[in-house]
């Protein structure tokens, strides 16, 4: 997925696109390699980091693919594309707003991924129950 930040490069308007993008990477190695070394020693840890790990996982790919959308309407709009140069920009603008405005989500994730399954049990089920 990392290749996309090379094809990226050179292309102003796409560079906030870019940033968001290589920090979510880095979000998403955090997560991963933390899950790695800590789920594989307790995997109670990875359960418990499990559902905010995959929204970050999901959000990271989506941003991936909305980049390469982005590259690729680029580029139909480079070689000339004589019709539905309107609906290429509006794709251009869409993968924009999600890398720019959805996407840096995942940094709220990582603490969630790696905080541990502790909590989870420091209250027991009786006190859960309702009276």
């Amino acid at each position: 997925m990392k290749r996309v930040l090379g094809d990226l490069e050179g292309i102003d308007e796409l560079q906030p696109m870019a940033t968001a993008l290589a920090a979510a990477f880095d979000e998403l190695d955090t997560a991963t390699k933390w899950i790695m070394e800590h789920g594989l020693a307790d995997p109670r840890d990875a359960l418990a980091g499990a559902t905010p790990y995959l929204e970050l996982l999901g959000l990271t790919a989506g941003g991936w693919l909305m980049a390469r959308q982005a590259l690729a309407a680029r580029a139909e709009i480079a070689e000339g594309a004589a019709a539905g140069t309107d609906y290429l920009e509006a794709k251009v603008t869409t993968a924009r707003y999600f890398c720019e405005q959805v996407l840096p989500k995942v940094h709220s994730l990582t603490p969630a991924v790696t905080a541990g399954h502790s909590i989870l049990y420091e209250i027991d089920a009786e006190a859960l129950a309702s009276s």
